[in-house]
Formats: structure tokens, C-alpha cells, sequence
């Protein structure tokens, strides 16, 4: 069901030992709210739980001071009209620690083709979490929004909403058209990660296989000499220690 009473979020940084009345009055000049009107409004600081509502003496700053495991700051400061009035909700404070633009991220994401995958899944994982874009990915989607969803349902949700689609769209940027084609129907970024998974998993035991059919197969007659024999050896077990299947040593001598 489409929310159309709830107002669009913004950022709005709040000052060390700055009070609620402050940050009041910063809002109701910027959202141009009469006095009248935004007197009916409340306060309520979100931990994306039970909201626990403000008295205008407190300090706002001191309410950001919690982090999660991962660095970010699940402390919100939202509003809402009174019962008697159409509900609004805003983010008035999301401090987050997030990077302006990919320039400064230093490690390079190679585009995923048919090998390498180990490599950029880490680094894409790498990626999103420095830019604070994962939450989709750590997280369950949560209840899809209803006329009465609270302020932190919403939160919570347009969160989620964000960081899955901005991951999504990151994710698609590096994949080649060829393994794209296959993936692309995918709507959500850990569907779309699992889809990846399972196709490489796949491959990759198809051409362990392929591999191990191959040493099997092998004999020095096949080859000019020793040392050429011992080459084509090496060389297909460290294709399959890249596929990280370990050949036992009572197979390797025969």
C-alpha cells in the first residue's frame, strides 16, 4: 500500500550540547511550519524501536553517542503531528559515516567475468560497508509500510529501501554482460548475491571435475618428458587450489 501522508526525510547535523527547542526551531524554519500548527507537533527520538519522547531541556547531542557493531549510528530524532492531526515523519539527524563519492575508496572492484569471484565478492562486501550502503544486506526487509506504521517502521524501512537499491545498482555496475543476463531479474541485493553464489558454485565444481578428469587421464607417455609431465601436473593442481579443491597426497602419487 503507498504512504501519501508522510513527508520526505532530510539531514539535518545537530551541535554538540545543543538543545531540543533549538533543533525545533531549526526545523519549523526550514520545513516553514505557523507556529500555530507545528505547537501541535512532538518530538520523539528513535533507536529504531519504542520511541522515547524528548522534554525541550534535554540535549539533543548527548542522545547520538550509541553505535552499532558495524560504526553506524542507529539513533534517530523524529516527529509527528498529534493524533488529531495528519501524521509527518522526518529524519532530523541520521550521523552517519558515510564516504561523499567512490574516489575515496582506494581498492579497485575488477568486473566479474568467469574467474576471480572470491576476490570480488570481498571487495564489493568491502565496498557497500565503507560506504554504508549494506544494511540491505545485513539486515531482513522489514513489514512493508501500512497507513499505520509508526515513525520507526518508516525509518526503518526507507533505510532498508535505500540500501537495497543503491547496492544493487553498485553490484550491477561490476558484473560483465554474460553473467548479468542470467542474474538481472533479481529485485533484491542478497537474492542477487545468492544467484551469483549459486552460479559459481556450479561452474566451479563443472570444471573441478573437468580438472580432475584431466590429471586422472594423465601419463608420462603422453607428454615429451619428465619435466614437461611434472609442469602439466602443477599446473592443474593450482587450478584446482584456486577452486580450493585439495588433492590428497595418496592421490597425487600413483
Amino acid at each position: 500500500m503507498q504512504i501519501q501522508n508522510f513527508g520526505e526525510p532530510f539531514l539535518l547535523v545537530i551541535h554538540v550540547a545543543e538543545t531540543l527547542a533549538e533543533v525545533k526551531g531549526r526545523i519549523q524554519k526550514k520545513l516553514q511550519v505557523p507556529d500555530e500548527e507545528f505547537a501541535k507537533w512532538k518530538f520523539a527520538f528513535l533507536s529504531l524501536g519504542k520511541p522515547e519522547y524528548f522534554q525541550d531541556s534535554d540535549i539533543v547531542s548527548s542522545r547520538f553517542q550509541r553505535k552499532d557493531v558495524y560504526g553506524a549510528w542507529e539513533q534517530y530524532l523524529g516527529l509527528e503531528h498529534c493524533d488529531n492531526a495528519p501524521k509527518r515523519a522526518y529524519a532530523a539527524n541520521q550521523n552517519r559515516h558515510t564516504f561523499e563519492n567512490l574516489s575515496d575508496i582506494r581498492y579497485d572492484i575488477p568486473e566479474l567475468k568467469r574467474d576471480k569471484y572470491k576476490v570480488w565478492k570481498e571487495r564489493i562486501l568491502l565496498h557497500l560497508g565503507w560506504m554504508d550502503i549494506d544494511y540491505a544486506i545485513r539486515k531482513d526487509e522489514p513489514p512493508a509500510l501500512t497507513n499505520t506504521s509508526t515513525v520507526a517502521n518508516i525509518m526503518l524501512y526507507e533505510q532498508w529501501e535505500r540500501s537495497n537499491r543503491l547496492s544493487m545498482m553498485f553490484i550491477k555496475t561490476r558484473i560483465s554482460a554474460s553473467i548479468r543476463g542470467s542474474v538481472d531479474q533479481h529485485e533484491k541485493v542478497r537474492d542477487l548475491l545468492k544467484a551469483i553464489d549459486d552460479q559459481f558454485v556450479t561452474s566451479n565444481k563443472a570444471l573441478a571435475s573437468t580438472l580432475i578428469m584431466k590429471f586422472s587421464s594423465l601419463r608420462l607417455t603422453n607428454v615429451k618428458g619428465v619435466r614437461e609431465h611434472i609442469m602439466q601436473i602443477r599446473d592443474i593442481v593450482a587450478q584446482l587450489k584456486k577452486l580450493e579443491v585439495e588433492m590428497s597426497k595418496s592421490f597425487l602419487v600413483r
